[in-house]
């Protein structure tokens, strides 16, 4: 037998016998060759989805357009400043630039790494800051469906996540991914638990259904529009948070959006976030 036909038969007995590269790979990211438990698949899946949606830094312009459960419009526009320091903790700053009635208004976030992020809220009317405790983030954002808590830097250690199977959402083959609050987490979350689907191709998720803690279905994110900015960071243009017994809804376009540039770190400062226009 020649050294190639060789080489190709050891090949095929190691895929055999430690399964494809892909599944490999998770079993060595978790330090064992056996089989995953659903729990220990899940929390890879949330790993890997924050890993590719990390970016040095990135600025973005948006629309914003909430409308009532009459359908009434209004639009808004932000924009968005986002980095990761050199200990991969994110900072975040959102500011409204029209209308009138809400420019200036701004919100900071940073990120701690263990605990509830740090967060600031700058009502231009108020003329100062207010630090938003942890109990009230489960308040919405400035008359939007996203809460301050949707607004934060996920921890997946807050969470338990579990691999629940798979399903196609908008034809798109989805990881369908259960997150369960830790029972510190508990405390502060509006959330009982989460279904995330995530796209296998590309590990994003298009959809999450957020249920409250009486596991009520209350709420849906989804995403869409998605562009491949660079490598693995893919971003939505569109996304909409809808408010199933409301009727209510938060679009998201994008207009505009940086990646890997160079962002100083004043940006994400109370100076910077009550700074008006």
């Amino acid at each position: 037998m020649n050294r190639k036909k060789s080489k190709i038969i050891f090949f095929v007995m190691i895929i055999f016998l430690l399964g494809p590269p892909s599944i490999f790979a998770q079993e060595k990211f978790l330090g064992r060759r056996g089989h995953l438990t659903p729990e220990q698949r899940g929390r890879f899946i949330m790993e890997e989805v924050q890993k590719r949606g990390k970016t040095l830094a990135e600025h973005a312009l948006l629309t914003m357009i909430i409308a009532d459960s009459s359908g009434k419009q209004r639009e808004r526009t932000l924009e968005i400043w986002n980095k990761y320091d050199v200990e991969e903790k994110c900072k975040n700053l959102i500011k409204f630039t029209g209308p009138q009635m809400v420019k200036n208004t701004a919100l900071l976030t940073l990120e701690r790494g263990a605990g509830e992020d740090n967060q600031w809220l700058f009502l231009p009317i108020l003329g100062k800051s207010k630090r938003i405790a942890p109990q009230a983030k489960t308040n919405e954002f400035v008359g939007t469906d996203f809460t301050f808590e949707d607004l934060s830097t996920e921890n997946l250690d807050d969470f338990l996540y579990e691999y629940k199977g798979e399903k196609k959402i908008e034809n798109f083959p989805c990881f369908v991914i259960e997150a369960l609050p830790i029972a510190q987490r508990l405390k502060t979350t509006g959330y009982g638990k989460r279904i995330i689907y995530v796209r296998k191709d590309i590990f994003f998720p298009i959809e999450t259904y957020y249920y409250d803690k009486n596991m009520n279905f209350y709420k849906k994110k989804k995403a869409s529009q998605l562009t491949n900015y660079q490598g693995e960071n893919w971003r939505a243009d569109r996304t909409e948070m809808i408010k199933i017994k409301d009727s209510k809804s938060t679009v998201l376009l994008t207009r505009e959006r940086k990646l890997h540039q160079e962002l100083d770190d004043f940006l994400f400062t109370q100076r910077e976030l009550t700074k008006e226009y």
